[in-house]
C-alpha cells in the first residue's frame, strides 16, 4: 500500500498542476492549449485509474474521470477543489487504517493454512477470493484430518456428530462440550451455505476490508 500511496499522490499532484495550467488557459480563451493541457490530464488520469483500482474502488474516481472528460472552466475548479482533495482524504484514511492493521499483527491471528492460501489476496485487495479460500481450506482441512470425502453440509455433519465424532472440538461428556460441538458444526454449516457458496457462484459481491476482516 505504500508504494501505491506514493505513487497515486504522485499523479494526484501532476492532475492539480496541469488543472491549474489549464483553468488558467480556459479563462483566457485559448482554447487550444486548454485543449492540449486537457490531453495530459487525461494520460495522467489512465494511469491513476490503473493503479487506483488495484486496491481500491473506481467508483471513488467517477466525479475526477467526469470532470476530466469535459474539460471546461467549472470543471477544473471542481478537480481542484474537490474532487482531488476528497481523494486524497480516502487515500489517508486507506493508509491510516492499513497501518494500523499491520501494527495489530492480524496475520497472527490467522490459522497457518489461511495465510498460506488467502493472507496474499486480501492484502492485494482481492476480498472475494480471500474468503472463498479460507473457507474451501477449512473444509479441506477438514477432509485431511477425518479422511472423509463430501462436501458442505453433509461433510461437517458427519466429521462433527455428537454420537460419532470424527473431529471433537470439546469435551462431550458434558452438556456444555455437547453445546460447544454443536456451535462448532452450526457455524461451519453458516459458513458454507452463507458465504462459500454465494461466493462461489458470482463474481458479484459487497466485501469491503473492514467486511471481509469480520468474516
Amino acid at each position: 500500500m505504500i508504494d501505491e500511496f506514493f505513487e497515486i499522490n504522485k499523479l494526484l499532484r501532476a492532475i492539480r498542476e496541469k488543472s491549474f495550467d489549464a483553468l488558467e488557459k480556459e479563462l483566457s480563451e485559448d482554447k487550444s492549449s486548454a485543449s492540449l493541457i486537457k490531453g495530459y490530464i487525461k494520460r495522467d488520469y489512465e494511469k491513476l485509474e490503473r493503479v487506483w483500482k488495484k486496491k481500491n474502488s473506481i467508483n471513488d474516481l467517477i466525479k475526477l474521470s467526469r470532470h476530466i472528460h469535459f474539460g471546461k472552466e467549472q470543471d477544473y475548479r471542481d478537480i481542484l477543489l474537490e474532487d482531488i482533495p476528497q481523494i486524497e482524504d480516502i487515500l489517508e484514511r486507506k493508509l491510516r487504517d492499513e497501518i494500523k492493521l499491520e501494527k495489530s499483527g492480524f496475520k497472527n491471528f490467522l490459522h497457518p493454512i489461511i495465510q498460506l492460501h488467502a493472507y496474499d489476496l486480501f492484502q492485494n485487495g482481492d476480498y472475494r477470493n480471500a474468503v472463498l479460500n479460507s473457507i474451501i481450506a477449512i473444509f479441506d482441512q477438514i477432509r485431511d484430518k477425518t479422511g472423509l470425502k463430501g462436501d458442505g453440509d453433509k461433510l461437517v455433519t458427519k466429521a462433527l456428530s455428537i454420537n460419532d465424532p470424527f473431529l471433537v472440538l470439546s469435551d462431550l461428556n458434558s452438556e456444555s462440550g455437547m453445546n460447544d460441538q454443536k456451535g462448532f458444526l452450526s457455524i461451519l454449516q453458516g459458513a458454507y451455505i452463507g458465504i462459500r457458496n454465494p461466493k462461489a457462484h458470482t463474481l458479484e459481491h459487497d466485501l469491503t476490508e473492514k467486511k471481509q476482516l469480520s468474516i
